[in-house]
């Protein structure tokens, strides 16, 4: 993951992050993150 110079990790790598942290959070926690990623691709 690189850090964009305008402070924001690119769509590709914040992707990346959520779906990583979808597999090790609970379940209440992991369908936020799903929605959360749905927003990032849109």
């Amino acid at each position: 993951m690189k850090w964009q110079q305008d402070g924001e990790l690119s769509p590709a790598d914040l992707a990346a992050l959520i779906n990583t942290m979808k597999r090790v959070e609970s379940d209440q926690n992991s369908a936020e993150l799903g929605r959360l990623g749905q927003s990032t691709t849109d």
